[in-house]
């Protein structure tokens, strides 16, 4: 047993060897310790599950009571779910040549978005769901650190096992968030209808059990799978590398904690941009996505600006293969000075020369020129060829001849 957080309320002793005696009706809160056991469920180095689901099942006995030696009291049983509740958003600055860039400060802050419909702090899930299964108040406090004031949820002594606080950390070069925290989940995105099992006695529609307008709301599907809910946080990147500095917000509305987020940004202003005149059309560019850049917001030939709607949206997200535009017709011959900005305010350039007209335009080649461009050999091949044909023919027409006149 372990000293209760309640200690106005607590109905026990604790005694030696880690034994306690209950002086009244009460609740108490036992803690167990499994030396070794994430090394089991997971992969000690790669540190991801080696099973779908764990479960650990424990019993409580009483010794030497109401003249028994052993008395059994209770069990449980906890089955960990596939659900993750914490994960690792890494930041990594780099150069133009992708190498880490230390000369920028990087900060992240992960706020969760409380705010959105249908969204339900994990804690106050768990109190309402505790009570909605097995009715009992005093268990759901003790889990969750929540009490009923009336018709209000409260905070029991400040304890708020899952704050809804900004998590935020701060370095230069790479920065990871390790320490991030599962504190909502959100039930909209089930607002489908789907035939889904629950028990072998009744299928029941998911979109009945998930929405938060209907009798009974989220309560009556298993906590396994409420738990399993995504959530919706808002993860916030500031980024300075001594002369430019700039936030960029990614909304991350089902935000999934079983797996990691990393993020790369490049302030670099030295970037060589990988685009080129099309060799099958020269009036028109032929661009490359570049990893270690990231998307253009925006781009510029000889300063006409490209942006938003006005540059192809392959320019503006993670592609592969090429992508193509036009060049701006009063600049198809001209030297093409091109520079591409990204999200971070990086710069990428390239210079495509001058073209002459007939690179511009090139005149098909005339198979009769041709002809007379071929070397003697080539000639003399195609010469042979004709006179054997001309006499294959020959001989063809004489022996069909032939048979008729006879």
């Amino acid at each position: 047993m372990i000293p209760s957080e309640f200690p106005g309320t607590v109905p026990y002793e604790v005694r030696k060897h880690g034994t306690t005696n209950f002086l009244k009706a009460g609740y108490g809160k036992i803690k167990f310790d499994y030396p070794g056991i994430l090394d089991v469920v997971l992969d000690p180095t790669l540190k991801i599950p080696r099973y779908e689901n764990s479960t650990i099942f424990n019993t409580l006995e009483s010794s030497e009571f109401a003249g028994h030696d052993v008395t059994f009291l209770t069990s449980d049983e906890y089955m960990y779910p596939e659900s993750f509740f914490h994960n690792t958003v890494s930041v990594t600055a780099v150069d133009s040549d992708g190498s880490q860039d230390n000369s920028v400060n990087i900060s992240i802050e992960m706020i969760p978005r409380e705010e959105i419909e249908g969204t339900v702090p994990i804690n106050q899930y768990v109190h309402d769901k505790v009570i909605f299964d097995i009715n009992d108040d005093g268990f759901a406090q003790i889990i969750t650190g929540l009490d009923m004031d009336g018709n209000d949820i409260v905070i029991v002594n400040d304890h708020d096992i899952y704050p809804l606080d900004n998590l935020t950390i701060e370095g230069t070069g790479k920065v990871s968030l390790e320490k991030t925290r599962r504190v909502l989940s959100s039930f909209t995105q089930y607002d489908t209808t789907i035939d889904q099992t629950f028990d072998s006695n009744e299928i029941i529609d998911i979109s009945e059990k998930y929405l938060l307008d209907t009798e009974d709301g989220i309560l009556p599907i298993p906590l396994t799978t409420g738990l399993d809910a995504l959530s919706p946080y808002t993860i916030s990147i500031t980024a300075d590398n001594g002369f430019i500095e700039t936030t960029q917000e990614f909304e991350q509305t089902w935000y999934d904690f079983s797996i990691d987020y990393n993020y790369q940004l490049n302030m670099d202003n030295d970037n060589v941009m990988k685009i080129e005149r099309d060799p099958g059309n020269m009036r028109a560019l032929k661009y490359f996505y570049d990893e270690n850049f990231g998307p253009l917001e925006s781009l510029t030939i000889n300063g006409e600006l490209f942006v938003g709607e006005d540059l192809p949206e392959c320019f503006r997200i993670t592609a592969t293969g090429a992508c193509y535009m036009s060049v701006p017709k009063d600049e198809q011959l001209e030297q093409l000075n091109i520079v591409g900005t990204n999200i971070w305010g990086g710069i990428s350039t390239e210079t495509l020369p001058v073209l002459t007209p007939e690179q511009l335009n090139p005149v098909p080649p005339n198979p009769i020129n041709s002809i007379f461009k071929l070397s003697i050999f080539g000639f003399v091949i195609i010469l042979l060829v004709m006179l054997l044909v001309t006499y294959l023919l020959y001989r063809i027409l004489r022996k069909y001849y032939t048979t008729l006149h006879e």
